[in-house]
């Protein structure tokens, strides 16, 4: 199944976000389940940053949100980070910043860097543990 267009992307991503936590309580190996919980987080955060994109990229082609319309743009296209659209684009395009400090926004940008930890980190080689994880890693 191709990624057509960017809704069907994001449709695609939540999709299969769906199907990866489906199973993950059949999982009983320890290893295997943080694997899977890795690759769940990675795609939570590229689902959502996905969706974020393309509501605003949507939202300021609109006549009433055009005024904002380049400025979107030309941040989607310097690829400027989730954490600066989240808390930059509404204000910009809808008048109004989101409440940072509302916990399920919180509890977004905490799962957000702990993706960044796993993605962006500095290895100490010390190699895997006697319990297989990835070794010691350390936040960028």
């Amino acid at each position: 199944m191709g990624l057509s267009s960017p809704n069907r992307m994001v449709w695609n991503y939540f999709d299969s976000l769906r199907q990866l936590t489906s199973g993950l309580n059949k999982i009983e190996d320890e290893l295997e389940l943080k694997h899977h919980l890795v690759i769940c987080i990675t795609l939570a955060i590229m689902a959502c940053e996905t969706f974020v994109n393309v509501y605003f990229r949507v939202l300021v082609s609109e006549p009433w949100f055009s005024s904002s319309e380049q400025d979107i743009l030309k941040d989607i296209s310097k690829r400027k980070s989730l954490d600066y659209k989240i808390k930059n684009w509404p204000k910009k395009v809808l008048g109004n910043s989101l409440d940072m400090q509302k916990s399920e926004i919180l509890s977004f940008l905490e799962l957000k860097d702990h993706r960044n930890k796993l993605m962006h980190f500095t290895s100490t080689h010390e190699g895997t543990t006697k319990n297989g994880d990835f070794g010691v890693m350390h936040g960028a």
